[in-house]
Formats: structure tokens, sequence, C-alpha cells
């Protein structure tokens, strides 16, 4: 409707005033702070609080593991004045979980950023890990300006095609990474292919997977004794790719089930919500009525490693060859060998680093393939518990929260030194 567009370009015009009567008075203040530390003779203080900055909030993955957990893990360490802030959970109005998203005004932007600028100037010079660069960027580049602040972006996802500004033209984040390249003292990936990806963008780029917390996610106590032998795939279904990913595990699982002959001893677990859930539980409902196919919605992080105890093997499955599912780092994958649990998965990815054969799980990248994998592992449970202590061993010895962090304090202090 015409009224809408017209609100519409409103909004973002008012953006645009509204920033530049923001960017000039920073802009002085930049200079000011310049030419008084070149009198003085002084760089000024060097930070030495951190900060992970986000523009999503806790309920999201990347935010919860790269932001929570990372800040908690660096209190730990020895980083004790480590925080979050995070748009979501700092900002109600912001708040937009489960899917799908909400529209978030240009307006709204301006001054959930400006709010965001005037806490953390406050706080004095900061560390700043920015986790997934979005339209907060401006406040993490505004702090450098104004007090020194070190900022290191934080790419975990290639998740870049998404409008960051619009004012009055498409800018969406990726146009931007030449940019962020110039203010920014490093940029840390968790992947091979965003490494590769974007070096030609940052002088100095370290990869950094997302591991699991080792101390939330452990081995059951009591092995389990009766019961199906449950498959699980864990994960938000909330692209049309990420449908065909657990579909292509249920259609593996019900060619297991047809060539074992068997519907009780045996179960697979589709945990999570999502745009692309209800498709999902629909085909289960329809097409695979007949096997023992467990639909479970959205579930809270805080239950989750209670959970991955009780089941007996991890799935993953990325299918598409694309920059985003071939740049995603499998959190989900450590987070199974935290609880001592093989996993199957498809070697498209990271995956094909983490998961190896006959050690800590197995790879197949077809549906035969990865049903013939189900069928191994469930008949046999010495392979099963063999293949989840190694996964387990590697990431009590490597693939764990506290070495993830422990790299990257030792990255932030080369950098700030």
């Amino acid at each position: 409707m015409i009224w809408k567009k017209l609100i519409f370009r409103l909004d973002e015009l008012l953006s645009i005033v509204f920033n530049v009567l923001l960017l000039l008075p920073v802009l002085l203040a930049a200079l000011g702070r310049k030419l008084f530390y070149r009198f003085a003779k002084t760089g000024g203080s060097l930070p030495s609080r951190m900060v992970f900055l986000s523009s999503e909030g806790i309920k999201v993955a990347p935010t919860r593991v790269r932001s929570y957990h990372f800040a908690k893990t660096m209190q730990r360490l020895g980083e004790k004045d480590a925080f979050v802030f995070a748009y979501w959970d700092t900002f109600g109005s912001l708040t937009h979980f489960p899917f799908p998203f909400r529209r978030i005004w240009e307006v709204e932007k301006f001054f959930v950023n400006f709010l965001t600028l005037i806490r953390l100037l406050l706080k004095g010079p900061l560390i700043i890990i920015e986790q997934r660069p979005n339209y907060g960027f401006i406040v993490p580049l505004y702090l450098k300006l104004l007090n020194g602040s070190r900022v290191f972006m934080d790419i975990d996802d290639w998740t870049l095609d998404y409008l960051t500004l619009k004012p009055l033209v498409r800018i969406e984040v990726r146009h931007l990474l030449s940019f962020f390249g110039t203010y920014c003292d490093t940029c840390i990936v968790s992947s091979r292919r965003l490494q590769e990806r974007l070096t030609r963008h940052f002088e100095n780029m370290h990869l950094l997977p997302t591991y699991v917390d080792h101390h939330r996610f452990t081995p059951a106590k009591n092995e389990k004794n009766n019961g199906p032998v449950v498959f699980s795939w864990v994960g938000t279904i909330f692209q049309d790719f990420t449908r065909d990913n657990v579909l292509f595990i249920i259609e593996a699982f019900a060619e297991a089930c047809d060539l074992l002959g068997e519907f009780e001893k045996i179960r697979l677990d589709i945990v999570g919500g999502g745009d692309y859930y209800n498709a999902v539980e629909k085909q289960v409902k329809t097409r695979f009525s007949n096997y023992p196919i467990v639909m479970i919605p959205w579930l809270n992080p805080k239950k989750m490693p209670a959970y991955l105890q009780s089941i007996d093997v991890g799935l993953y499955c990325l299918l598409l060859p694309s920059l985003f599912q071939e740049s995603k780092s499998p959190t989900k994958i450590f987070e199974y060998y935290a609880c001592a649990k093989p996993v199957i998965s498809t070697s498209l990815g990271e995956a094909k680093y983490f998961v190896e054969t006959e050690k800590t799980g197995i790879l197949a990248d077809s549906v035969n393939d990865y049903a013939n994998a189900i069928i191994r592992l469930f008949k046999d449970a010495e392979m099963r518990i063999s293949l989840g202590r190694e996964g387990l061993s590697r990431v009590e010895r490597e693939w764990n929260m506290d070495a993830a962090c422990a790299s990257l304090r030792k990255i932030v202090m080369a950098t700030v030194e």
C-alpha cells in the first residue's frame, strides 16, 4: 500500500538525519582526542575490560555460545570483568524470538545504537568482540574513535546477505566487509571456509571454531540400560535447505528401519523449532507416519545437556554446497562428543575435519550410506560406546571452550599490547 511505502521512506529519511547529527560530533570529538594526545605525547590508556557485543540475544545460538559462553569462560580464565551486551536481552522491544524475525525500524536501530554507545562509553576504553556484524557496527566504530577501544570482529556464519542499514539504498553486511577491515584490529572466524572467503577483507585473520563448554555438556553418570536406541538431530529448521537436511535424515532413518525390519527398539528424534518445523512435522505425520519418529519443538538451551545425555547417537547433516552451509562451525558435533555420543554426519563443510570414521563417528553422504551407518550403530553397542569415548577424549583435550577462549585471550593480548 502507498501509505506503508511512505512510512517506510520517512523512517529511512529520519534515520539518515539522526545518524548524520550523531556522526558530526563524534568526528569532531575524535579529532580533538587525536590532537590532544599528539600534543601531550601520550597514547592514552589501554583498554583492559572485554565486552562481547551482539545485536541478537541469548536465545540465538551464536550469541549464546560465542558471547555468553565465551564471556563466562573468560571470567573463569581470569578476565573477571568480561561481560556481554546483547541488544535483544537489553532492549526488550527488540526481542522477536522464535522465528520469524520482525521488522526493526531504521529510526529504532538508531536509538538502540545511540543508547548502547552511551552505556558503553561510560565504561571507558573496551576490548570489543563484535559477534556477527549487523546494524550495531557503528557502536564499536564510534567507541574506537572516541576513546581508543579495540575492535575484534567475530564471524561464525555466512549470514552477511541481510540489510544492515537502509538509507534509501540497499546496504547489506557483505557490502561493508572491506570497510570493517579498515578499523577492526583483527577478525576471528569459526571455519576454514570463512577464513578463505574473508582473508581479502581483513589483514589479520584467526580461526577459532565454536567449541563446546565441556563443563556444561558432560557424559551421563549412569549408562543407559533399556529403551530404544535413540538417534537425534538437533537444530533450528529455519530455511528450506535446513528442511531438506532434516528430510534427508528422516529418509535415511526410514530406510534403515525397513532394512532392519525394526520399529520398536529404535527411534529418531527431531529437535528444534523454526519457520519450516511445521512443514517437516507434516511430512512425518503423512509420509513417515509408520516410523518411530518423534518431533520435539524448540528446547530450552538449559535442558539441552540433559537431553543429549539421554540419546545414543548424534546426527548432523549439510547437503547443499553454499557459503552458509560450508561456513558453519559444527557446534552440535562438539556437544554430542562432550556427552560421549558418536556422530553420523555428511562430509560437507567443517564436519569432515572433526568426524573420523571408525574413530569418533561415521561420515556418509548418500541416503543409503547414512542408513547403513544408522544400522551399524544400532546393532553395535560397543562401537557406539567406543566412538563416543574417543569423541569425548578429543573434547577434553582440545575441542572445548577453555581451549578456544585461551586462544582468544592470546589473540587479544597480542593485539592490544
